[in-house]
């Protein structure tokens, strides 16, 4: 799944979330920011999200932000992904 951010965005956040509501399902997964030159560099990874997964990052300005499943028990079901600043560096 990638996500068009409308422009470079600064983030050193990310929240993921699953619809709980039928089951935990993601197992493994990472999180790519795509730079200017249009490289994908992975900033992120973890093993489950669940109800909501908040991923810190070293600050990084972006376009596109893209969420790789890598294993999953049923077909992934996300239902949040967001960017956050916290203004600290």
């Amino acid at each position: 799944m990638i996500a068009e951010l409308g422009g470079p965005k600064t983030f050193d956040h990310v929240v993921l979330g699953e619809t709980i509501k039928k089951g935990q399902r993601i197992s493994r997964f990472h999180v790519e920011a795509e730079n200017e030159d249009g490289i994908w560099t992975r900033i992120a990874e973890g093993t489950t999200i669940c109800y909501k997964r908040i991923l810190q990052v070293e600050p990084i300005t972006s376009s596109r932000v893209k969420v790789v499943i890598e294993e999953s028990t049923y077909p992934p079901l996300i239902s949040e992904v967001g960017l956050y600043y916290s203004g600290n560096q």
